[in-house]
């Protein structure tokens, strides 16, 4: 905790709470040699990855998805958020359901954020990588291949206190929809309506608190195969092919990205061209997995 704390430039008691974590894990009917783990980004509940956890239930997978801390149907805990302490949290969830096995990591957003952090904190739990809008910068890249720091507006927009409260959730995802292209069909616009007001200012702060300089050199310690995700629109928000390409030749391990046209930043949740997003990305993870480990 006290890494934490000095890696993110806050005192201990800001992030130190206990809190009662809410999980569903799926061990029965399942090939016990492969365990998935799905987890969420910013402000998303468990339940909204049910369309990928059943595509993936669909094809042998024992899973795990569980709300993040002061998330979905987990406790409301007092204290600050980093990816870093959602990416401890998981460890703890990860070593209990499944004791010392290695799991294939899943991840969306801020979720895929939380599992570079475990690729490289946790070595030993993991198996596979998968993110889906999400890069060790966490934006874009400059030309020469390092993190870009300039300012992001979108970001800023979205991880303002006053903003977020001034507009609510229906409103936010109108925004949402006319700033990074996300289609505003019903699953993607329940994603907003069903967000709490606590839960929506409290989280994009983890964004600023991404030490992007620092991921983009350690992810390098990966060794693990790494495959990254996108929709076509999520280079509206710096996750396009020169920052999926650049963590794909960093990493250590075997990596690939694919971009799935069409799709924005929510493709978890979205169908587009009478396709849906989870099943693509069910389905590519599978075949990744079928490389790497058949």
């Amino acid at each position: 905790m006290e890494k934490i704390a000095v890696a993110s430039d806050l005192p201990i008691a800001a992030l130190a709470s206990s809190f009662d974590m809410y999980y569903e894990a799926q061990l029965e009917d399942c090939d016990p040699d492969k365990n998935v783990v799905v987890v969420g980004g910013t402000n998303g509940a468990s339940w909204l990855m049910n369309p990928a956890v059943e595509e993936f239930r669909k094809k042998g997978y024992c899973t795990l998805n569980f709300d993040h801390r002061a998330h979905g149907r987990s406790s409301v805990s007092p204290g600050e958020l980093t990816a870093e302490l959602l990416g401890e949290d998981a460890a703890v969830i990860i070593r209990r359901v499944f004791g010392g096995k290695q799991v294939h990591l899943v991840g969306w957003s801020l979720g895929g954020a939380i599992l570079y952090y475990l690729g490289i904190e946790h070595p030993q739990l993991i198996r596979s990588i998968t993110m889906s809008g999400m890069t060790s910068c966490f934006g874009s890249i400059l030309a020469d291949g390092n993190c870009d720091h300039s300012f992001d507006f979108t970001k800023w927009f979205f991880s303002r206190d006053f903003m977020l409260r001034l507009l609510g959730t229906e409103l936010s995802g109108r925004a949402a929809s006319a700033a990074i292209n996300m289609h505003p069909t019903d699953a993607n616009m329940y994603f907003w309506r069903a967000l709490t007001p606590s839960t929506m200012v409290r989280t994009p702060p983890t964004w600023g608190r991404w030490r992007k300089d620092y991921y983009h050199e350690a992810i390098r310690q990966i060794k693990v195969p790494v495959l990254l995700l996108g929709g076509e629109h999520d280079a509206l928000i710096g996750y396009n092919e020169a920052s999926m390409r650049e963590d794909v030749e960093r990493v250590a391990g075997p990596a690939e990205f694919i971009i799935f046209p069409g799709f924005s930043h929510f493709i978890f949740f979205e169908e587009y061209g009478g396709e849906r997003g989870a099943d693509l990305i069910s389905s590519a993870v599978n075949d990744f997995h079928a490389k790497h480990f058949s």
